[in-house]
């Protein structure tokens, strides 16, 4: 933001981007570059405009009434290389960071893990398109399914 926040700023900034993807248009790269492109003209024309006429910027939700009729997917940008398990409120670092409140369908959010050494995508769908979400061969040969993180790491 120009100018920027003030370095002891806290709470939350919040925007929803649009993404619309035609069903010819079902591959990565173009929804990457899609949603980057997206990023990249939210920040040089709509971010900059916060200092100068926040309503004007707020009214750009009245525009997505445009979509309500679509299937929608929400995708936080990365909470990777977020110092969340550094944080320390007294009872010593965590072991496991989740969402407990992450009660939205169709989301997705990807972070580190606690290591560092591999992303952790929490995803929710409805049941039916998490059944075939379950079975991708290509999410099976990339990925690992690890519903057990916190137990295995309060066992040794």
């Amino acid at each position: 933001m120009d100018p920027p926040l003030p370095e002891n700023a806290i709470g939350n900034l919040l925007w929803f981007l649009p993404v619309v993807i035609e069903e010819s248009e079902m591959d990565l790269a173009i929804i990457v570059h899609k949603m980057k492109k997206l990023v990249n003209e939210f920040v040089n024309e709509k971010a900059m405009k916060f200092k100068d006429d926040v309503l004007s910027v707020i009214g750009e939700f009245s525009k997505w009434s445009d979509f309500k009729e679509m299937e929608l997917y929400n995708c936080s940008i990365s909470w990777c290389k977020f110092p969340l398990y550094e944080t320390d409120f007294g009872w010593g670092k965590p072991i496991w960071v989740s969402s407990a409140s992450l009660s939205f369908k169709n989301s997705i959010i990807l972070v580190d893990t606690r290591l560092g050494d591999g992303i952790e995508a929490w995803v929710t769908l409805e049941e039916e398109n998490m059944s075939t979400f379950e079975r991708d061969e290509e999410l099976l040969d990339s990925a690992s399914f690890n519903p057990s993180a916190l137990v295995s790491d309060m066992i040794q």
